[in-house]
């Protein structure tokens, strides 16, 4: 009996492959298909070269430059309307498994939560594990679709510190009344001492180590054209023509007390945590005989994390530390992109034309500027990236080739000002597969 319920859960998830053009596997309890389960599956691999950090050290071993593989993102998704406006989402996989890493990484929820509608589209209620938090569209990217190379990883504003990758354990709402898409979320911040991240206090802000208060999150949309769904809290990078949107947002994270430093006299300072940011979002069909299109994102923020918070970011980051107490970025690839201050980040992709691509391979060359003023740092901060997306079967099959272009901060011995000493460079292809 249980071979025969295997081949036919087989044929049923070969059959979904099959109907459903490599778009997730579906198993359908009803005949409308309103319940429904959908798997689906997502492999990112990177192929990187780049030039590191000044002082950059692996496992005590000084290195200037590199080559590395790893799968950035292996992900498994089940989701669906198991029972009338009731509503599951799973994601299990891992990140940043690289050679430098640890070995056998523990596959690990991601998200896991259940969600009631309430009154239609207009008002659902869910709780769980969650990426429904607020601030920005990007805070939450869909990770199959993104335009550039990475999603912008400071719009994630604690990844990781208090949360697990971005997903926090909490409670939220949710709903598309007419062009307005909204979000709210309560969630408890996770301990940062579970991290690895936590610091001793010190007169730079940090993670406050105490009991942490709730955090409270808000993002609103309103869309000028076509809706987007709203079905998962992820956001799509670019539609590639298929959809006309024009989308304009804007949302805010805090929670009391959520950092703290010491003052001149040696007291302890806490401070709230006050993020804010407002956005714009177009994905534009130019021709419908040509099929070309153009991708567009431009997004502000304010980040309030108490007195010269800085924060260094590097996607799996090849290197394990750094020799050098002058250079500000760290080891490897990373670079200061998150602290208390302003940033903008802005991205444009254009789809060529099938007269030049064809129609089995599409072309999307982009381009994506970070930039950010932030109290600890006596410079601007300016991050290039500029690549091109290879399209067979969408998303589904694609490969990117990136280089970014990062700038290394110093600090003068002399005066203690930080500022550009130099600017280094990283080469990344991604191939990526899902269904």
């Amino acid at each position: 009996m249980k071979k025969i319920i295997t081949l036919l859960l087989l044929s049923l998830a070969l059959a979904g492959v099959a109907q459903n053009d490599f778009k997730g596997i579906y198993l359908h309890a009803n005949k409308d298909s309103s319940q429904y389960l959908k798997f689906t599956f997502l492999n990112q691999v990177w192929l990187r070269y780049g030039d590191y950090n000044p002082g950059t050290t692996s496992f005590g071993f000084e290195k200037e430059n590199g080559f590395d593989v790893g799968l950035r993102r292996t992900r498994m998704q089940l989701f669906g309307n198991v029972y009338k406006n009731t509503f599951i989402y799973m994601q299990m996989g891992i990140n940043n498994f690289s050679a430098t890493g640890g070995r056998k990484p523990g596959i690990f929820f991601h998200d896991a939560l259940v969600e009631h509608a309430i009154v239609g589209k207009k008002f659902s209620m869910g709780a769980g594990l969650t990426a429904w938090n607020g601030l920005s569209r990007y805070s939450s990217a869909s990770i199959g679709t993104i335009l550039s190379m990475d999603a912008p990883l400071f719009a994630q504003s604690t990844n990781d510190y208090t949360d697990q990758f971005l997903r926090k354990l909490g409670v939220y709402a949710k709903g598309q009344i007419s062009k307005l898409d909204y979000r709210v979320s309560i969630t408890t911040p996770m301990a940062i001492q579970q991290s690895g991240k936590a610091t001793p206090i010190s007169t730079v802000s940090t993670y406050n180590q105490e009991p942490a208060n709730p955090q409270v999150g808000t993002y609103f949309a309103w869309d000028f054209f076509e809706q987007e769904s709203n079905q998962t809290p992820y956001a799509k990078g670019t539609y590639l023509g298929s959809k006309k949107v024009l989308r304009l947002g804007a949302g805010f994270q805090t929670q009391k007390n959520a950092m703290w430093n010491l003052n001149t006299d040696g007291d302890t300072v806490r401070h709230n945590m006050e993020n804010f940011a407002a956005d714009v979002f177009l994905d534009l069909p130019l021709d419908s005989a040509r099929k070309d299109a153009i991708t567009f994102y431009f997004g502000q923020f304010w980040f309030g994390y108490g007195p010269n918070y800085i924060q260094n970011i590097g996607a799996m980051n090849p290197a394990s530390a750094n020799s050098n107490p002058a250079i500000i970025n760290g080891g490897g690839t990373a670079a200061p992109i998150l602290g208390t201050g302003t940033m903008f980040y802005t991205q444009l992709g254009y789809l060529l034309p099938v007269s030049i691509t064809g129609e089995s391979f599409r072309l999307q060359p982009y381009y994506a500027i970070t930039s950010g003023d932030f109290n600890a740092l006596d410079e601007t901060l300016w991050l290039y990236d500029i690549g091109v997306n290879l399209f067979k079967n969408g998303h589904n099959n694609k490969l990117t080739f990136n280089y970014q272009n990062r700038p290394v901060f110093v600090t003068n011995v002399t005066d203690g000002t930080n500022f550009v000493g130099t600017r280094k460079g990283v080469y990344t292809l991604q191939l990526q597969i899902a269904i």
